[in-house]
């Protein structure tokens, strides 16, 4: 499922264009007994900053991102988030 503006005709997906609130709804729905899972960019700023978000996953490495592109977007919200929990890969 995608969330976007436009629908592409003949793409094999399913294209919401009515908002990250339908979007998420559609793909509970789609996924039955499974988890959905939401990338990160505006989208997920979205779906972050409507409160649909049960939890959040991150990978932190140490890599430049560039000049400081926001990691959920600029929808220009924020969320408050309560307190992490740490789990590191084995090296």
């Amino acid at each position: 499922m995608i969330a976007s503006r436009a629908p592409f005709p003949d793409a094999p997906f399913t294209f919401i264009t009515t908002g990250v609130e339908d979007a998420v709804r559609t793909a509970i729905g789609l996924a039955g007994d499974s988890s959905v899972f939401v990338s990160d960019g505006d989208v997920g700023g979205q779906v972050l900053a409507a409160v649909l978000v049960d939890e959040v996953h991150l990978a932190v490495v140490p890599a430049p991102l560039g000049k400081g592109k926001p990691f959920f977007g600029t929808n220009g919200t924020s969320a408050l988030l309560e307190t992490p929990k740490e789990r590191r890969a084995a090296r």
